[in-house]
């Protein structure tokens, strides 16, 4: 469930572009660890938060509906990036001589 900033201080617009500024903020916290990262989240008001937990929950399933259809192309295509599976052999009876 993706949290709902609609307080009614920002129209739709402001609230993906608040968003976005804090997913970029993050990012840019990440390769200096948890700690800057727990610091930037500090630093965000009760807004920003909301917001940036919508905009990055919007991102997740859109990146999971990406990822799974895909996935499926792939499957479909013979899995293009996946080395050929061997062949199993059919399946029957088999002779114990």
């Amino acid at each position: 469930m993706r949290p709902d900033p609609t307080d009614g201080t920002l129209d739709f617009e402001s609230q993906a572009q608040a968003g976005a500024r804090v997913a970029s903020r993050l990012a840019d916290a990440i390769p200096n660890g948890p700690e800057a990262t727990m610091e930037v989240s500090r630093s965000l008001t009760d807004t920003e938060i909301v917001c940036g937990l919508s905009f990055l929950a919007t991102v997740l399933e859109m990146a999971s509906v990406s990822t799974r259809t895909l996935s499926e192309v792939q499957k479909e295509r013979g899995g293009l990036l996946s080395t050929p599976k061997p062949k199993q052999p059919a399946r029957g009876r088999l002779r114990w001589n």
